[in-house]
């Protein structure tokens, strides 16, 4: 029972000590009104601040100016050019070639009836693709761009 009443006087505070709990707990009001408020002020600047600086990011920055050297050090100019002129002679030789026994052989052979077409339907197979992909692009510019 003693223990209930020493409870109970922690909990309601005296008539006299009213005021004075009243006045400390209206400061204690007043300063947390005031950092809410400050909070509420500080929360909006930044979320301001935030939306600024995702508008002026520049989408290119240059970290380091490009300099140009001195010497060209790769690729070998030369090398590309005599490896090129090689082999483009080379493939001209076997076309030129190739092309010359091709006539040779009889139109009515069947090896030559079937390479023909083969060939044929590579070549409409290639079309047909090349076509599709071409409206496929066209189809995704125009989707990009219209509202």
């Amino acid at each position: 029972m003693l223990s209930d009443a020493t409870s109970s006087a922690e909990l309601y505070p005296s008539i006299r000590k009213l005021p004075l709990l009243g006045v400390q707990w209206a400061d204690l009001y007043r300063r947390m009104k005031v950092q809410e408020t400050v909070f509420d002020l500080l929360t909006q600047q930044y979320e301001i601040a935030r939306i600024q600086e995702a508008k002026e990011v520049p989408t290119v920055n240059v970290i380091d100016p490009a300099n140009v050297p001195e010497k060209k050090s790769f690729p070998p100019r030369l090398l590309i050019i005599l490896v090129l002129t090689t082999l483009s002679v080379a493939v001209t030789a076997i076309c030129v070639i190739g092309s010359a026994h091709w006539q040779e052989i009889d139109p009515r052979d069947p090896r030559k009836q079937l390479a023909m077409r083969v060939w044929r339907r590579t070549v409409d197979s290639a079309r047909y693709a090349a076509t599709r992909l071409h409206l496929q692009w066209a189809n995704a510019f125009l989707k990009r761009f219209q509202p």
